[in-house]
């Protein structure tokens, strides 16, 4: 059975649309016989276990209203703060601040800290020219649909990601939903690592057709016990299945894995290469909304 488990980060679900009744309609319901009445309710009620069934294996990420602090904190999502990812040599210092709800979307914002501050991030002897955003679920999954809506932003070295990675302690198990090179704003690229050292994957770009900052698409990943598809609008652009994992000396992944959504700042030495003076910030990376659809 499929747990269909949509959620929009801001405004109305999709897939869903709000319900409206009128007033006279619903009095005139409500004064039918009790019979009727008490299906309705016994409906209701087997309604509202099926739900309550839902949420127990399923997380909502819903970001419907209020301030990021409130709503990317505690029990659904968190956002990251104080830290890089240095083994890809980054350049950007996440900070909580660099992820906020801004109209229908949550936004991930890097910018210089010329920008918002006086000087960069120094840490372990390591300067951190720039500021960005990561958001992390809570919650880990195993196996399902997994989608995110989002716009892109351009410029060289932007390296936007939506993707699954094993909790810290685990397995090193990483799947790359969606990666993409700002200077390549037709291009995502679909990856699963299984060993960081030495690094050992299977990746693929595809070519979308599309300039991928001009409008929002829809990035997503069908995991099962026996494959990994990844799509783009609906569309796969890469498979792997049981068998072909084997062959390379792995499987498909098996262990619950988290979701994380950031926005990074390559370098020189990074896949995305390093900004150029051509780059405008702040760059945004926004997102419509995110899903997680259980099998």
């Amino acid at each position: 059975m499929t747990t269909d488990y949509w959620s929009g980060l801001c405004g109305t679900t999709k897939g869903h649309k709000p319900a409206h009744r009128s007033g006279s309609k619903a009095a005139r319901g409500w004064r039918g016989d009790s019979r009727r009445t008490w299906r309705i309710l016994g409906a209701c009620l087997v309604v509202a276990i099926l739900v309550v069934d839902i949420l127990l294996v399923a997380i909502r990420h819903r970001l419907d209203s209020g301030s990021v602090a409130t709503r990317l904190s505690g029990t659904e999502w968190v956002t990251q703060s104080d830290f890089s990812r240095t083994g890809n040599h980054e350049q950007e210092w996440y900070e909580a601040s660099a992820a906020k709800i801004e109209g229908s979307s949550i936004e991930l914002t890097a910018d210089t800290f010329a920008h918002v501050r006086s000087s960069p991030v120094v840490s372990k002897g390591i300067d951190y020219p720039f500021r960005s955003g990561d958001i992390e679920s809570v919650d880990s999954f195993l196996y399902g649909t997994f989608e995110m809506r989002a716009q892109l932003p351009a410029g060289s070295g932007l390296w936007p990601a939506f993707w699954l990675v094993q909790t810290p302690g685990e397995p090193i198990s990483e799947i790359d939903i969606m990666e993409e090179e700002g200077r390549l704003p037709s291009t995502i690229f679909n990856t699963f690592i299984w060993s960081y050292s030495p690094i050992r994957h299977t990746a693929e770009a595809a070519n979308t057709g599309k300039n991928l900052t001009d409008g929002f698409h829809t990035y997503g990943l069908v995991w099962t016990p026996t494959s990994l598809r990844w799509t783009f609008d609906g569309k796969v652009t890469k498979s792997l299945m049981a068998a072909q994992a084997a062959a390379m000396g792995t499987s498909i992944p098996s262990r619950p894995l988290r979701l994380v959504a950031d926005l990074a700042v390559g370098s020189g030495e990074s896949v995305g290469g390093a900004p150029n003076t051509a780059n405008v910030f702040p760059a945004v990376m926004k997102i419509e909304w995110i899903s997680a659809q259980g099998l």
